[in-house]
This record gives C-alpha cells, sequence and structure tokens, in this order.
C-alpha cells in the first residue's frame, strides 16, 4: 500500500522529521505517532488544506523514533534554508512551525529514488516491532492507483520480454505468502487516469 500511494502520487518535498527528547519521549512509539498526527492535523488546520503526505517510521539503532515522508502542497509552510547543502548542492531547509525536534526538508528532483527511499524504511523489524499499531500516515486526498490484476500462466521470463524494461521500471516483492513483479512502463496518453494505472503480475 506504501509503494502504491507513494507511485500514485506528485511529490515536492521528502521530509525527515525528529524528537526532542526533553519534548517527546522518542523511545515510546505510541507517544510519537500521537505527536505526529496531532502536528498534522495543526499544520492542515493553519491554512494547508491542499496539504499532501505520505509519512513512515524508521527506528534509529539508539532505539528512538523519527519519521521521513513524501510531501505535495506546502505552499503555506515556513520552510527555512538551514544553511546546509546536501550532497547534490540542494538548499536543506528547516520547518519553521515544527517545534517538537529537528526537522528537515529537500526538494525532490528524482521521483522514482524518491519513491523507493521511502518504501525502504518498511522492513521486517519495523514491522514485527509496531504489530498491531499504525505503520504508515497518508493524507485523504491522497491518489490510490487503479489496479489490474492478472493470474498469469506464462513464465516471468517470457512477460518481462514482452516489455522494454529501459523505459520503464521494475521491482521485485517477496512477501510470506507470494512474489509480486511490479512492471510500470510509461503510458503517452493525456487521460489522467491512465497515469494512475498499475499492473501486478502474480
Amino acid at each position: 500500500m506504501i509503494y502504491d500511494i507513494a507511485k500514485s502520487n506528485r511529490w515536492e518535498w521528502f521530509f525527515t522529521l525528529t524528537f526532542d527528547p526533553e519534548k517527546v519521549n522518542s523511545f515510546d512509539y505510541s507517544e510519537c505517532s500521537k505527536k505526529l498526527s496531532q502536528w498534522l492535523k495543526n499544520i492542515k488546520n493553519r491554512g494547508n488544506s491542499e496539504l499532501k503526505y505520505l509519512i513512515v517510521p524508521e527506528l534509529h539503532k539508539s532505539g528512538r523514533w523519527h519519521f521521513h515522508g513524501l510531501f505535495a502542497g506546502c505552499d503555506n509552510m515556513e520552510f527555512t534554508d538551514s544553511g546546509h547543502r546536501d550532497k547534490k548542492g540542494r538548499v536543506i531547509y528547516n520547518i519553521g512551525r515544527y517545534k517538537l525536534g529537528f526537522s528537515t526538508v529537500t526538494k525532490i528532483d528524482d521521483m522514482q529514488k524518491a519513491c523507493s527511499y521511502i518504501v525502504k524504511y518498511v522492513s521486517k523489524e519495523l514491522c514485527s516491532v509496531t504489530k498491531g499499531k499504525k505503520r504508515y500516515w497518508a493524507s485523504n486526498n491522497c491518489d490510490k492507483p487503479v489496479i489490474d490484476e492478472y493470474c498469469v500462466l506464462m513464465p516471468v521470463e517470457e512477460i518481462l520480454a514482452c516489455s522494454d524494461e529501459s523505459k520503464g521500471h521494475l521491482k521485485k516483492v517477496r512477501t510470506d505468502y507470494v512474489d509480486v513483479i511490479y512492471l510500470e512502463v510509461p503510458i503517452y496518453t493525456t487521460n489522467p487516469d491512465f497515469s494512475k494505472r498499475c499492473g501486478r503480475f502474480l
């Protein structure tokens, strides 16, 4: 679901949000989750009605929690230049209205890498320590993909031979029950519904 939402939307910014241990017990996942949810609600109510986000948690090796997110519609949020640059020379911003800890914001220039980056945090370790708890935050205005599912008896090699991988993207996901291959190819159309369409070969 995280991958589907990530790929079905156009994102502008990559956020990282941490917690000041003097304000939030960053070892407590439930407390961090509650504080994050309240902050998101407050930001939307402060003139950011078009805000769109997809956020996932990460457990640092220190045992503290922080969150990473893909964002769009941040026109009314206050970004300030931190004075630092990332490896690509892009400005690293801070969020003026984030008072729970430290924040960084960078402009997304590669949608595919940004989507893959956010999904990698959803590890088996994360799933085991958050069992029965909320594992991602997605705003209600996020687009969802239209999914066509096919039961194909052809070998995977033959399926892939029918496409031009150089013009698309191939991702293999192994679960406890089934292996899923996401094969994405560009569709040249002006119909916006097709931009959210994907196929799953099980």
